[in-house]
C-alpha cells in the first residue's frame, strides 16, 4: 500500500501537467474550433473521465437515484456550460 503522501503527490502530478500544458492545448485548438465547441469538448471529456473515475473508485456513488443524477446534470450544464458560453 503506498502512503498517503507519496499517493496525493502521484496523483498531483498530471493534474500539475494538465495544468501546464493547457494554455498551449487551447492555443493550439483555438485555431481549429471556436471557442464554444472547444469549451464543450473539453467539458464532456472531462465529464467522462470524471464520471468513470467516481463510479469505479467510489461504491456510494451507484446508488444514487435518477432523480439525483438530473440534478447534477442541470447544474453541470448551467454552472459550466451557460457561464462559459457567456
Amino acid at each position: 500500500m503506498v502512503g498517503k503522501r507519496l499517493q496525493a503527490l502521484i496523483e498531483a502530478l498530471p493534474v500539475t501537467f494538465l495544468w501546464s500544458t493547457s494554455y498551449i492545448l487551447i492555443k493550439i485548438g483555438l485555431r481549429e474550433l471556436n471557442p464554444i465547441a472547444f469549451a464543450a469538448y473539453r467539458y464532456t471529456l472531462a465529464s467522462i473521465v470524471l464520471i468513470t473515475f467516481t463510479l469505479t473508485r467510489y461504491k456510494s456513488s451507484r446508488n444514487l437515484e435518477i432523480k439525483q443524477l438530473l440534478i447534477f446534470l442541470v447544474l453541470g450544464i448551467t454552472g459550466y456550460f451557460i457561464a462559459q458560453g457567456l
